[in-house]
């Protein structure tokens, strides 16, 4: 049966549990399906490629550990997929474990016992991210692809970005057109009541133009509304920022 986020009446976001532990298992579906996730689990490498093969969810929560294969390897081949998220929960707590599952593409990288407060935090924070990809404009000739941190043009160019411009990108493109107020940038980017916040934020703007004109000059979707925000025209339209 298909489960609604009762906040937004959308279909709840569908998660994959790959846990070999049964009590363990339960746990993370149990803790998942209260907060409204659609959730399926499953006990082995074996048992993911035939989830993931009847249907894709937005992320997956993977030990380390499994009877038949090295969770790890999960964790690389789901990162391939730039709008599926990855969480590694696992009891491999040191610092080498950590930094390997991070750099095998995992998300986010939690070690077990853990708080379910923090696993479902985790998995809203990676969501929303990925979520972004979601307001792409119709036409679809600029593509947004935060997980890799970078844009591609209409032209086919692409543009790597940083955490801030990723930020500030993603809270453009959810209201594609229009124009954002500053102060609801400036929260975005952490940087709200801070006397640095405006000049912040100017400067993130004035980073992504330089890149954007950098790759594709004939590109300018960053529109200035005087002492206002800011707003983004994925095509391109309008006149060049002054």
């Amino acid at each position: 049966m298909m489960m609604f986020d009762q906040t937004v009446l959308r279909p709840a976001a569908s998660v994959l549990v790959v846990e070999d532990q049964a009590l363990m298992r339960e746990a993370i579906v149990d803790a998942l399906v209260q907060e409204g996730f659609d959730v399926r689990a499953v006990q082995d490498g074996a048992g993911f490629d035939q989830a993931f093969s009847q249907q894709r969810p937005a992320l997956v929560v993977v030990d380390w550990g499994l009877p038949d294969v090295d969770g790890t390897a999960i964790v690389e081949r789901v990162s391939r997929e730039p709008d599926i998220g990855v969480v590694m929960l696992t009891g491999r707590g040191g610092l080498e474990h950590r930094l390997q599952g991070l750099q095998r593409g995992a998300d986010a990288y939690l070690v077990k016992p853990v708080d379910w407060r923090e696993l479902v935090l985790t998995v809203r924070a990676i969501l929303r991210r990925l979520d972004a990809s979601a307001f792409q404009p119709p036409h679809q000739e600029m593509r947004f692809e935060p997980r890799l941190f970078r844009v591609v043009s209409p032209a086919g160019h692409v543009i790597e970005l940083n955490a801030q411009e990723c930020v500030l990108l993603e809270c453009l493109l959810r209201r594609p057109g229009e124009v954002v107020p500053k102060d609801a940038l400036m929260e975005a980017l952490g940087a709200h009541g801070d006397a640095w916040g405006e000049p912040r934020l100017a400067q993130t703007v004035s980073r992504l133009r330089r890149k954007f004109e950098a790759h594709d000059s004939q590109w300018q979707p960053l529109r200035t509304v005087h002492r206002v925000g800011y707003a983004f025209d994925p095509a391109g339209a309008g006149p060049r920022p002054t």
